[in-house]
């Protein structure tokens, strides 16, 4: 067809006549039952649902990397804007999948931001609530896909208070950093969470702690007059060192009741009771 109409090589009437052809020999070699389906694909693909779940998780395995990192760049290029993504998906198997996109070390000599970590509690609660489901895969702080620095790296999320048994333990204080503090408190309640909802990748509700605090965890728990007003990550390193100095003690004083979740809360904001 090409040859009979006289287009040259590299010339875009080529690529049109092209395209002809491969319209002509679609409409010529299926029958209408195939490309009525065809339509129907092409319609739902376009319309608001898009692609099947299938396809949409490979798309994101094969194209978001690329994709965000192209976004980021072209922001920076023409609105001089820095930017970092909080991403979630569903992978082939349909768990929810967390991570964020820092590419500003790669763009105009930048510097990764560091403190993405602080937002993975509130990422996790919104990715369980959009997909409906309260387990979100991957470690305690959202994992880095473009800048693997530490606080990004994957890991075991408990691992800052396990003993060698694998048990739940505060060790030593002394010597911890300040953010080290926060963080050994958060996954100490995250540990104690997960066990009673028998869930390995629960997140404890931190924003709804506080106000089902009473029935959540007993009084015997926490020192007196303790009370959660906000994420751990956020909480003052007096507050921090309190609970763990507590906690600590009753290790000794108390090996077989230092702390418990007397509740736990599903997917719906109901109060359940620990699994035995």
């Amino acid at each position: 067809l090409m040859k009979n109409e006289g287009a040259s090589e590299g010339n875009n009437q080529r690529i049109d006549l092209y395209q002809q052809a491969l319209s002509a020999f679609i409409w010529d070699d299926l029958t209408n039952e195939e490309l009525q389906a065809a339509g129907d694909i092409v319609e739902k693909w376009n319309g608001p649902e898009g692609p099947s779940a299938e396809v949409q998780a490979q798309n994101a395995k094969k194209y978001a990397l690329k994709f965000m990192k192209n976004f980021a760049e072209e922001m920076w290029r023409y609105c001089g804007m820095r930017m970092v993504s909080l991403t979630g998906w569903k992978d082939d198997d349909g768990t929810v999948q967390a991570c964020c996109m820092d590419f500003n070390s790669d763009i105009a000599d930048g510097t990764a931001f560091n403190d993405i970590h602080t937002l993975d509690a509130t990422w996790r609660d919104y990715l369980g609530t959009a997909y409906k489901n309260p387990d979100v895969a991957g470690s305690e702080e959202v994992p880095n896909m473009a800048a693997h620095h530490p606080r990004a790296k994957k890991g075991d999320p408990v691992e800052l208070v396990t003993n060698e048994d694998g048990d739940i333990w505060i060790g030593e204080l002394m010597g911890h950093s300040g953010d080290s503090i926060l963080q050994m408190v958060r996954r100490y309640l995250t540990a104690h969470y997960r066990w009673v909802c028998r869930r390995r990748s629960a997140t404890v509700p931190f924003k709804k702690l506080g106000q089902y605090q009473a029935k959540m965890i007993s009084s015997c728990h926490l020192p007196q007059n303790f009370s959660f007003t906000v994420d751990p990550s956020h909480m003052r390193i007096s507050a921090a060192m309190e609970l763990l100095n507590f906690w600590h003690e009753r290790q000794i004083t108390n090996p077989n009741d230092v702390f418990s979740f007397q509740k736990w809360l599903d997917q719906s904001g109901n109060l359940q009771e620990p699994y035995d």
